[in-house]
């Protein structure tokens, strides 16, 4: 990898990890939706553990589970839209 992907993988994890603590504080306004309130959990955890993750152990693979996880992320939101 070269130090350039390293750099931006950095950024994005910290971006993650702060999609994950906002996505982690929206459970409590969405408590009497319990499947609502579901959907954010996990979205909170995969966000915070991927960018943990990114932080320490930045390689390709990494890097690839949260283009795809947060794609994935994206469509759902842009679906429920």
């Amino acid at each position: 990898m070269t130090a350039n992907l390293f750099g931006v993988l950095g950024i994005a994890a910290v971006a993650s990890l702060s999609a994950g603590a906002i996505h982690a504080t929206a459970i409590g306004s969405h408590g009497e939706e319990k499947q609502t309130a579901y959907v954010f959990a996990a979205t909170a955890f995969f966000q915070l553990a991927w960018g943990a993750v990114a932080l320490f152990r930045p390689t390709r693979a990494v890097a690839l589970i949260g283009a795809i996880g947060n794609a994935a992320l994206l469509s759902g939101w842009v679906l429920a839209k």
